[in-house]
Formats: C-alpha cells, structure tokens, sequence
C-alpha cells in the first residue's frame, strides 16, 4: 500500500494557518500526502461550465499561499475544481481520486447554535454523511 492521501478542502473564508496546521500534523501522524482542493462555487445564474478568469484565479492565488505556508513540512498537493455546491465536488473527487480520508477544518466561531445543538454548514453537513472517512477538526 502507497502513501495514505488526504483531501483537505478550504475556502477564501477558512484561516490559512489553521488549515495548514491541521494538515500538517494529520499528515505526519498518518504518514499522508495531503491535497488542499479549492472549490469554485459557480451561481445558478451561470452555466456550470462558464469560465469565470476572476474567481479561478483567486483561488489559484489562494491555493498558492497556501502551498507556500505548507513549505517543507508536508507532501503538499493542490487542486481548484469549479462546481455548483462544494460539498457534493468534495466527495466526487474524494471518491474519483479515491482518496483515504477528507478533513475538514472549521472555525468553532462559525458553528451556529441552533436549539442547544451545534449545526455545522451545509458543505461539512453533506461530505460528512456522503463520505465515510470524513474528519472534522476545530482550527
């Protein structure tokens, strides 16, 4: 058996730090390549297929920043996929790529209460029931 992959998805509003520190660490426990996949919601007023230059290369700038904060520390791969929702292109190339395992890094301040229980967003909601290795970790 190779080398354990992780895809770990991020968006402009996750803290890069956070991300990375996580990724980190899983990958050295696990012996892990880690892949940072950036996904580029497209509106349901575009075609799914539309080119939209501003938004990938905001993401392609974002992926980069954060390749370049992971330096030396991890086997550290990127990836920008342009879908509809993230959480549904999350587990596509999950499963696609078949990749071991997905973490999820989520800001606790971002968790809403909702009736005394915590309600994640619906992007880590979705890959957490669609993908049985899914890790959600706080940053």
């Amino acid at each position: 058996m190779g080398k354990a992959r992780i895809l770990a998805p991020v968006t402009e509003r996750c803290v890069e730090e956070s991300v990375i520190r996580q990724a980190t660490a899983f990958a050295h426990a696990f012996k892990a390549k880690v892949t940072i996949l950036y996904v580029v919601e497209l509106p349901l007023s575009l075609p799914i297929d539309a080119e939209v230059p501003e938004l990938v290369e905001e993401g392609e700038r974002f992926l980069a920043r954060m390749k370049k904060l992971g330096g030396h520390r991890v086997s550290l791969g990127t990836d920008l996929v342009q879908a509809r929702h993230a959480g549904p292109a999350i587990v596509e190339m999950a499963q696609t790529e078949r990749y071991d395992a997905v973490l999820m890094v989520v800001d606790p301040h971002g968790i809403h209460r909702v009736r005394s229980s915590e309600v994640f967003g619906d992007t880590v909601k979705y890959v957490f029931t669609h993908f049985p290795a899914c890790w959600v970790v706080g940053s």
